[in-house]
């Protein structure tokens, strides 16, 4: 069976209400830790362009740099840019950065356009909802906004959605978390990660963004 590379990352109403929202994913056990198997990108050496959606809007450009980056500089990946995001120029592109309308509660989604296999993709859509994020930060809708937009908090939701993007597209899923803070549930990690496999909103108060040891040492291991 295929796995959705689409993701809700952003926690409804239902949840605040207790009601588990069913979205249409496949949840693969690991033993020893609470990670998950996703679909899987087909190397780890990465190409990477700019859709034209993302014309005009720096911040959203540079905060998907910082979140390559971020990825590149904690895991096996690597990230080369390339000019043109047309397929039939750049026809094996592994990640296209795209500002798209998801619909309303989707922050983000890592979309496979072109399949390898049933779990392996050769090209992603990596896409942030651009109107539902900024909508955030000034609505309490989203059980971790405070509904007072801050200073810096808009970058820094851009760069929590790629980074947990991105993360689908090298394996990750979601994990277990504590609703109440936004914190990992993981043992062993010194101070309590905020992590980018984590949904929803972010505050300014989580003004750092990583994949945890579990995370990394998954990556090096099925990629």
């Amino acid at each position: 069976m295929r796995p959705s590379a689409t993701r809700l990352l952003r926690p409804t109403g239902l949840l605040k209400a207790g009601i588990l929202a069913i979205v249409t994913v496949v949840v693969l056990p690991v033993a020893g830790h609470a990670c998950n198997i996703g679909s899987r990108t087909d190397g780890r050496d990465a190409t990477w362009c700019f859709t034209a959606s993302m014309d005009g809007k720096p911040l959203m450009r540079d905060t998907a740099r910082w979140a390559l980056n971020n990825l590149v500089s904690s895991t096996v990946m690597t990230a080369t840019p390339v000019a043109s995001c047309d397929p039939a120029v750049n026809p094996g592109v592994d990640y296209r950065f795209a500002d798209r309308d998801l619909g309303a509660g989707v922050y983000g989604s890592a979309e496979c356009q072109v399949w390898s296999s049933s779990t392996v993709c050769g090209r992603y859509r990596i896409n942030a909802n651009r109107a539902e994020i900024v909508a955030a930060l000034s609505s309490t809708d989203d059980m971790y906004s405070d509904g007072a937009e801050q200073s810096g908090e808009r970058e820094l939701n851009f760069k929590a959605n790629w980074c947990h993007e991105l993360g689908h597209t090298v394996t990750l899923e979601h994990h277990p978390v504590n609703f109440a803070n936004r914190f990992s549930y993981y043992n062993g990690e010194g101070d309590r990660a905020r992590d980018c496999m984590v949904r929803g909103h972010v505050e300014v108060s989580s003004n750092w963004l990583r994949y945890n040891a579990h995370h990394v040492s998954d990556v090096a291991s099925r990629l």
